[in-house]
């Protein structure tokens, strides 16, 4: 059984006989949230969110495993939930940012790699919208001071890559100078960007480190891909993909069970959203932009 299979047992095994039970009564508490219009609501709403994120992310890789077409609404419901999540923290953390020293401020550490996750799915898809809104999130975890935890932040390697690759997909050179930090294994990735005999074995040890870093095992290390669906979607290799055909540049083919599992047909993804999705968007607009 390969380590994919094993994770999608696992998936099997947490899904609920009640879940849709289950799932109206989160969404009737965000309803309840979101129409509090303030920050604390909005933080609530955010946790919901997550709790949402998993429960689609969970139920979406499993039924793609299984054939079901139907699956891919529910990543695509995953990945938004996560985004409204994130765009929610960190709109809160900007507006209450002046009261650190006073009080406690919770940050947005938990959230940093669900950023870059999201970010290598937003370029996968190409939709540059949501790209831009998340790449400037995570531009400001790295610069703001307090936004992350400084020695949090000092052992990431994921986000400031995907930093650099966002640069090279938007052509703004102020991403690249924060991605420069040291990338760790995507180090080789940056190296090879040219040569693409170099960038097959650099894609092979992404896709390792993927599914090395993929099971939150206790302890202070913290992986990248530990929510679902990041868990079991090669985004960031998708991503990597995306921004080469854009440069004109061919991407090798590589045999990896993370990229031949049915789950990793990341172009059926469609980020439309439900009408929670919706429903969240329009709070946040009201609230913030109005």
């Amino acid at each position: 059984m390969t380590d994919i299979q094993k994770m999608l047992e696992l998936h099997r095994a947490w899904l609920r006989p009640d879940a849709e039970e289950f799932a109206r009564g989160v969404h009737e508490d965000l309803r309840r949230q979101l129409a509090e219009d303030s920050l604390n609501g909005f933080d609530f709403a955010s946790d919901l969110l997550g709790i949402l994120a998993t429960h689609h992310g969970i139920r979406g890789l499993v039924a793609v495993d299984d054939g079901v077409e139907t699956g891919w609404t529910d990543l695509a419901n995953a990945m938004l939930c996560r985004y409204w999540a994130l765009r929610l923290l960190a709109r809160s953390f900007s507006k209450k940012y002046f009261l650190r020293g006073v009080q406690y401020i919770p940050n947005l550490t938990n959230q940093m790699g669900n950023a870059g996750c999201l970010l290598a799915g937003f370029i996968a898809t190409e939709r540059n919208d949501l790209a831009a809104a998340v790449a400037d999130i995570l531009l400001g975890m790295v610069t703001v001071d307090g936004a992350v935890d400084a020695a949090f932040l000092r052992r990431r390697r994921f986000e400031p890559f995907m930093l650099w690759l966002y640069s090279k997909y938007s052509g703004d050179d102020d991403f690249a100078d924060f991605g420069a930090r040291d990338p760790g294994v995507y180090q080789r990735l940056i190296d090879g960007w040219g040569n693409a005999d170099e960038l097959a074995p650099a894609l092979a040890e992404a896709c390792a480190y993927h599914l090395s870093n993929n099971d939150d095992t206790g302890g202070a290390r913290d992986p990248e891909f530990k929510n679902a669906p990041f868990d079991l979607l090669p985004l960031e290799i998708r991503a990597i993909a995306t921004v080469r055909r854009k440069q004109g540049l061919q991407t090798p083919a590589i045999d990896h069970p993370l990229l031949s599992a049915p789950i990793a047909a990341v172009e059926n993804l469609q980020l439309a959203g439900d009408e929670v999705v919706a429903a969240v968007e329009r709070a946040y607009r009201r609230y913030f932009e109005d």
